[in-house]
């Protein structure tokens, strides 16, 4: 009898279990990077999204001050029908 393998049995089980788990671990980091990704953009998004709304309200304020501090030329015409 010949033999066709001269690595112990555990060997080739070792790597056989290995390449299982290491596929797994490579699939799981793909999906946690993944996940890091949306979550960062999603963080860009609320903070561009703030910074526009306060934009918004700075110049709606410049807007309103602006109209409070115009001063009109008022002319009072007084009439005596006497």
């Amino acid at each position: 009898m010949k033999l066709k393998c001269d690595e112990p049995l555990s060997n080739f089980a070792f790597s056989f279990n290995w390449r299982r788990y290491a596929k797994e671990a490579k699939d799981r980091m793909r999906e946690m990077a993944m996940a890091e990704a949306d979550l960062t953009l999603a963080k860009a998004s609320a903070e561009r999204e703030a910074s526009r709304a306060k934009a918004e309200a700075e110049a709606a304020k410049a807007e309103a001050t602006a109209a409070e501090s115009k001063v009109g030329w008022c002319r009072l015409t007084l009439s005596n029908p006497s």
